[in-house]
């Protein structure tokens, strides 16, 4: 059962980056320059360190591009208040703290013991000579 909660979560887990990475190169070659026009200029380099956040947070900035598509409609009055960051930030916090030990404690009680391992040759035996 443990097994195959683990295998449906990491195939949720492949479609999310899949879907995020399908998204980040449509949102490089379009959606950038809409919602930050001062990166219409960036190169490879910015565009490649930006990559994996634009991946994890594709449904934000698919938000905001959704937002920013509607006409006579700004951004700028829609900027977020530190207060509202510092809030965000909390949760994220408090989420990790409960997540980051459940997916150690889930991989520890999943790993193979040594008894269902295949003995490997470690090559260290001397060579027999006949």
């Amino acid at each position: 059962m443990l097994k195959t909660v683990l295998e449906v979560m990491l195939l949720v887990l492949l479609i999310y980056v899949t879907v995020g990475a399908l998204f980040a190169a449509l949102y490089h070659w379009r959606g950038m320059v809409r919602l930050d026009p001062s990166a219409a200029g960036a190169g490879w380099f910015f565009r490649s360190i930006i990559t994996p956040g634009i991946i994890l947070f594709w449904p934000l900035l698919a938000r905001q591009w959704g937002r920013a598509a509607v006409p006579n409609r700004t951004l700028i009055d829609e900027t977020i208040s530190p207060e509202t960051l510092r809030r965000l930030h909390q949760w994220a916090w408090y989420l990790m703290v409960i997540l980051v030990p459940l997916i150690l404690a889930t991989a520890l009680r999943v790993r193979p013991s040594a008894r269902t391992l295949p003995a490997f040759p470690t090559g260290l035996e001397s060579p027999s000579h006949p």
